[in-house]
């Protein structure tokens, strides 16, 4: 027997008793399987979008970024290094981020803090740049659109700390820089 889970009403002010309905991304692999990822909540009316991010999507991006590139490096080093830093994450993000309504702003915030917290051994940048890009871009209908060239030289110098140990971009370059990096996408066609 298959339970339903009854779907939230919208947060928006302005849809009053609009339920939600539940938000995928499908993608199909080179085999043509098919997969459905669930993303939040979506207002049919308003647009709004309530993410579900959780330390075990994060993790489970991690987990197949580590085991897809099967880099030597890697080897021995899968996991977490800190727990506290992902529970950090999620924390932060459902009880502030979550509420601020500039995408590009959000999305700087979760690229630097998961680069730069170090939550695992290997594979934090990689993680950062692929939670970011599938957790709160494509979920809101944006895209990285960048060269792999230009992805990597960003990445490695966003998490070349200071003798500080501070990042060498600000929170606005970084947001700068997503800005200038990322297109718009049919929000329909990824959910259809």
């Amino acid at each position: 027997m298959s339970m339903l889970r009854l779907a939230p009403d919208c947060p928006s002010p302005y849809c009053d008793d609009v339920r939600m309905i539940r938000a995928f991304i499908r993608d199909t692999d080179e085999d043509g399987h098919r997969a459905e990822i669930p993303i939040g909540w979506w207002c049919p009316r308003c647009g709004w979008l309530v993410n579900d991010i959780t330390g075990e999507k994060i993790i489970a991006i991690h987990d197949t970024l580590i085991a897809l590139h099967d880099r030597p490096e890697d080897r021995g080093w899968e996991g977490l290094k800190d727990p506290g830093c992902v529970e950090t994450w999620v924390y932060l993000w459902n009880n502030y981020w979550v509420c601020q309504q500039n995408i590009y702003r959000k999305a700087a915030w979760f690229l630097e803090v998961v680069t730069n917290g170090h939550g695992f051994w290997q594979g934090n940048k990689r993680t950062a740049y692929t939670a970011t890009d599938v957790l709160i871009l494509r979920a809101n209908g944006y895209i990285f659109d960048a060269d792999a060239e230009e992805v990597d030289r960003f990445m490695v110098t966003l998490a070349d700390l200071d003798d500080d140990g501070n990042s060498r971009y600000t929170l606005d370059e970084v947001e700068e820089w997503i800005r200038a990096n990322t297109k718009r996408i049919d929000l329909f066609s990824v959910l259809a």
